[in-house]
């Protein structure tokens, strides 16, 4: 039974949800089609200008029409985006590890958040090799600049950066929360840390490919494998190269 939030303020923030949860799929399955799934693009879709989505991304109520405009280009059904959280949420298949996408240009605020107060992502290398001990502080050390966002390719339109949802991987050392960055061109191979999407939902496992044997592996004892079944879609949609965690201070 579909159950529909009456309250007006209720209904915005349900509608700003799930439009964001639409958002995030419909620039999934773009990317997956080797498209850019911009917002531009994406506003282009269901109808409005990109200033327009920027003012309802940051709050802007969806009025009545729009919602139904907006649902109609996303295939979902009539009253999708007014539905509770718990039904939207009930069909999505999580998989033990989802992850949220983050659009290219949010990756370096995104990342300056993650390092803490007064980070930068450009920032001295000290090389100083010490034999035994710890070094003076008085000793002079090399420094050069390193660029956090070319050393980790993010420049690069075949790099993307995700947060972790989930627990699947702690085993590899991966936890909730963690930021990956993901290589769509590198050749998934067997063992690789992958992102691959299926039924619709990123996931982050490892590869195991031997012979016809193709799977999807999680690194915790609490989560299963994931086995393609018949007519069931998968595909592997990156490998990541970096993890990127913050630890408790």
């Amino acid at each position: 039974m579909q159950t529909s939030i009456n309250t007006p303020t209720n209904l915005a923030a349900v509608r700003l949800r799930h439009v964001m949860t639409l958002w995030r799929r419909w620039r999934l399955d773009a990317i997956a089609r080797d498209e850019r799934g911009s917002e531009q693009d994406f506003a282009r879709t269901v109808g409005l200008s990109p200033a327009q989505w920027s003012q309802h991304k940051a709050g802007k109520p969806l009025g009545e029409r729009l919602a139904r405009r907006i649902e109609a280009a996303c295939a979902v059904p009539t009253g999708w985006l007014d539905r509770a959280a718990d039904e939207v949420d009930a069909g999505i298949n999580v998989t033990g590890g989802m992850l949220e996408l983050l659009a290219p240009e949010d990756a370096c605020s995104v990342m300056l958040t993650a390092f803490g107060p007064g980070a930068s992502l450009a920032m001295p290398q000290v090389e100083h090799s010490t034999p035994a001990g710890f070094p003076s502080p008085a000793a002079d050390f090399e420094t050069h600049r390193v660029d956090l966002v070319e050393q980790m390719g993010l420049h690069q339109p075949s790099t993307f950066l995700a947060r972790v949802r989930g627990q699947s991987m702690t085993g590899k050392g991966i936890d909730d929360g963690d930021l990956l960055v993901i290589n769509r061109l590198i050749e998934p191979r067997h063992g690789h840390t992958v992102v691959a999407v299926i039924d619709n939902e990123l996931t982050c496992k490892t590869l195991y490919k031997r012979g016809s044997v193709v799977k999807l592996q999680a690194a915790n004892p609490d989560f299963p494998d994931i086995v393609p079944k018949d007519g069931q879609s998968l595909t592997v949609w990156g490998v990541v190269t970096s993890v990127i965690k913050r630890l408790v201070v």
